[in-house]
């Protein structure tokens, strides 16, 4: 659909207007796409003065279905592909202990990251405490506008003490879960519990191949740190 705006733009002389808010430009997630290129603008801040960013971590716990590492992985580029080059991210999953696969960096070397991800190998996590202290203490030090974390997992992890939960609430941190082949209805409530006392969102995924579309979705939250509620003078 976008393909055919801008052919429409391009090639039979039709107007395109968008309009500023959460789900256009930037923000919307429309940086490198043909909609961009349709417009005289482009979605990425230019100026020195103005550099906002976000942060996003990812926890990748092995996933119990088949081909599960493969589609944490695949998910994880996605998600990496959808934020801006001056965005922060970083990746910790469970390997021969709970460790940053990298820590949180620029995303202005994507391919870089995507080959790390590649080599990775998510373990079987027993406790969501390390990984969320890990991530909380990381995005405590950000200077990012919007800071977020995103959970892959079957929930049977322990969960972590609800002092650091609301200690990741109070600092501004919101975590969004996405529950995969949850074993059993706690490990639901696990899931459920981490991202509403954070304000973060809960997703159920039946289906593999929705969640990159999931992981598109939350790794745009980063991008409100491009919106600015506050007058101007043009």
């Amino acid at each position: 659909k976008m393909g055919m705006i801008l052919a429409d733009v391009r090639d039979l002389g039709v107007g395109l207007v968008m309009i500023g808010g959460e789900n256009s430009f930037g923000a919307g997630g429309y940086e490198g796409t043909p909609v961009e290129e349709a417009l005289p603008v482009t979605m990425d801040i230019k100026q020195k003065k103005i550099n906002p960013k976000g942060a996003l971590v990812l926890v990748l716990h092995t996933c119990e279905f088949p081909d599960g590492n493969y589609w944490a992985k695949e998910i994880s580029k996605k998600a990496i592909e959808t934020v801006n080059s001056q965005d922060d991210v970083g990746v910790l999953l469970y390997g021969n202990r709970e460790e940053w696969l990298f820590e949180l960096r620029p995303a202005d070397n994507k391919k870089l990251l995507y080959s790390k991800i590649d080599q990775a190998s998510p373990g079987d996590m027993p406790s969501f405490a390390p990984t969320m202290q890990l991530a909380y203490v990381a995005l405590s030090k950000s200077d990012a506008m919007v800071r977020h974390v995103i959970i892959i997992s079957d929930g049977d992890p322990s969960p972590p003490d609800p002092k650091l939960v609301k200690d990741i609430a109070a600092a501004g941190i919101t975590v969004s879960t996405v529950a995969i082949n949850p074993h059993s209805p706690r490990d639901v409530d696990v899931m459920k519990y981490l991202a509403y006392e954070t304000g973060g969102r809960y997703y159920f995924a039946d289906n593999p191949e929705v969640l990159p579309r999931i992981f598109v979705k939350e790794a745009k939250v980063v991008k409100r740190s491009l919106i600015f509620n506050k007058k101007f003078q043009p």
